[in-house]
């Protein structure tokens, strides 16, 4: 049903979409900060939903029952060598990933870790990429089988500024090598915050695969044995930066934006993808 909604979204007449953007996608209230708010995720195993929040170059990160509470922050327990967290990805069983930066050789760099959710915290237990792979990589999205994990990178092979990859679960528990999710996912720009809808159905933000400008919100569908050719996700979009779109349960595309007066600060805001 969702996937059918976005591919209904994506299919109606662009000057319709541009009113309905405008006119149906409202900000999150109750979440805004006078910083920028971005990744959201929901865990269905808690009934709750988390964001990320930059401050002061560092990210924190806040939890909510609904987009119509308050949200409180969230306490965070990082291991001895990483800082920050941010960019929460959570499984149908629980499976939980976030973004940590952690201190390599030369540099800090973002990497991903796993973590545990507890009612009153939330505890990084280890790194997902090997210690020595120290480049950039972020954003993860788990699958809801918990087995392929999609995330952004600008790790060597791929077709130019950041990438989207993956990786599969091995049979012992662990992650096996980073894989380019290949050029019907990628372009020779910049692909950002992938997540998950469904086993077969994919979000991602991106400025190389045209859309109504800057990062626009794309859907894929895994068929044939391949992801399809992304469509954009026209409700959603506008001359603005879209990223970090999810699916809330109720039906409703979460998502973030920023705008022409502050390019560098985004809020997250949410509208209802109907078929009516």
């Amino acid at each position: 049903m969702i996937a059918a909604t976005l591919a209904l979204c994506a299919l109606i007449g662009a000057d319709e979409v541009r009113q309905d953007a405008g006119q149906q996608s409202r900000m999150i209230e109750m979440w805004k900060t006078k910083h920028s708010e971005f990744a959201p995720c929901y865990d269905a195993k808690s009934r709750q939903w988390f964001f990320s929040v930059e401050i002061d170059g560092a990210t924190t990160m806040y939890h909510a029952v609904d987009t119509e509470s308050l949200p409180t922050q969230v306490s965070v327990q990082t291991a001895s060598n990483t800082y920050g967290l941010g960019f929460l990805t959570v499984s149908a069983g629980g499976d939980a990933y976030a973004v940590a930066y952690a201190m390599g050789t030369r540099q800090s760099h973002a990497t991903i870790v796993n973590v545990s959710i507890s009612e009153k915290q939330i505890i990084v237990t280890e790194n997902v990429l090997p210690a020595l792979d120290e480049v950039f990589s972020t954003s993860p999205s788990i699958s809801p089988d918990g087995t392929t994990m999609v995330f952004v990178s600008d790790r060597p092979g791929g077709l130019g500024g950041t990438d989207l990859w993956y990786m599969e679960k091995q049979l012992d528990g662990s992650w096996g090598a980073p894989q380019h999710c290949g050029e019907a996912l990628n372009s020779p720009r910049d692909e950002m915050t992938p997540h998950f809808v469904s086993s077969d159905t994919l979000l991602l933000s991106s400025n190389g695969f045209g859309g109504q400008g800057g990062m626009d919100v794309f859907q894929s569908v895994y068929k044939d044995g391949r992801w399809q050719d992304p469509i954009p996700v026209d409700a959603v979009n506008t001359s603005n930066d879209e990223t970090d779109a999810v699916i809330a349960p109720s039906g409703e595309c979460v998502f973030a934006r920023n705008s022409v007066a502050s390019p560098s600060m985004f809020h997250l805001y949410r509208i209802a993808l109907t078929d009516q």
